[in-house]
């Protein structure tokens, strides 16, 4: 952020830990984060604060309300964590991604407005998928070690589908484990099979696709402003809260979701050559993503804080 001209003030804070005895230090560090977070607000003088949940925000969010600032909050995934369920209702607005998140904040002002997204997804071209050809699976940022295992397991497999070419980033954890694993496989499909730890645009790696196979946490947001195809494995850990974030999607028609415990090679291999056959079940599941997605959701929560600014 100091790169980019954005000055920064950093919390020595951390979240509620599940074991009770490794919350010691918290005692002493909200009140100081509180602290410290109405200091900078105080300094900064805003118009209006804004969040986007976590512990973090716990306490900054704490320190405009004692400021008397205006809170907004924005959650993207379908339930909301802690933060946003303690701060939504004295909060201006929470702004949300999912129509259901408003079941689980009763007595705060719920805003249905998307996640804010790069203006590169603006104004994205309807997508038609004639067949299925380019398969991207990937992990978020750390990868997914299920999703990885899964597609080594299938890789041959998915190889005997015509044309099929499969774009996979993998994150750095299994990455190596891959790399010496693609290495060994023939020339043939090598060339069909790209490996990377990470990309930086992944936007060229939406639009080169015609099937997404990833977990369902923010990234659902992109997947839909794009219009793409997805086999959503909804990721078990923290509660298992992405599943809230698939379950519109299956609804709409726009993904086919695999449990966590139930995703491996074979049911990986099985829903590619089951969607590989239904070309026309493929282009209804891209027109209804496009149809979930709020690419100008940043639009829409901006113009609203610019309100009560003024």
């Amino acid at each position: 952020m100091p790169d980019h001209g954005l000055p920064m003030t950093v919390l020595d804070l951390t979240g509620i830990q599940p074991e009770i005895w490794k919350n010691w230090r918290l005692p002493y560090q909200l009140p100081a984060s509180v602290a410290r977070a109405w200091s900078t607000i105080r300094r900064f003088d805003p118009a209006v604060v804004f969040g986007t949940g976590g512990y973090v925000v716990g306490a900054v969010g704490a320190a405009a309300l004692l400021a008397r600032r205006p809170l907004f909050l924005m959650v993207p995934d379908a339930y909301p964590g802690r933060t946003i369920r303690a701060l939504g209702p004295r909060a201006r607005a929470v702004f949300s991604a999912f129509e259901t998140t408003s079941g689980w904040l009763p007595r705060a002002h719920v805003v249905l407005s998307g996640t804010p997204l790069r203006r590169e997804f603006w104004n994205l071209p309807e997508r038609r998928v004639e067949r299925l050809t380019r398969l991207l699976v990937f992990g978020g940022s750390q990868g997914a070690r299920r999703l990885n295992t899964a597609v080594e397991e299938a890789l041959k497999d998915l190889m005997e589908l015509p044309g099929l070419r499969i774009h996979h980033i993998s994150g750095s954890s299994d990455h190596q484990q891959l790399a010496a694993f693609r290495s060994a496989l023939s020339p043939d499909i090598q060339a069909r099979y790209r490996l990377e730890a990470f990309n930086d645009n992944m936007i060229q790696a939406y639009q080169s696709a015609d099937l997404v196979v990833a977990r369902a946490g923010g990234s659902v947001a992109e997947l839909t402003a794009v219009g793409l195809p997805m086999i959503l494995v909804p990721g078990a850990f923290a509660g298992g809260h992405q599943r809230h974030n698939a379950e519109p999607l299956v609804r709409s028609g726009a993904a086919v979701v695999v449990p966590d415990e139930e995703f491996s090679g074979v049911r990986l291999a099985s829903e590619v050559r089951r969607l590989a056959g239904e070309p026309a079940r493929m282009q209804a599941m891209a027109d209804a993503s496009r149809a979930q997605g709020r690419p100008r959701a940043a639009l829409a929560i901006a113009r609203t804080m610019l309100e009560w600014a003024r």
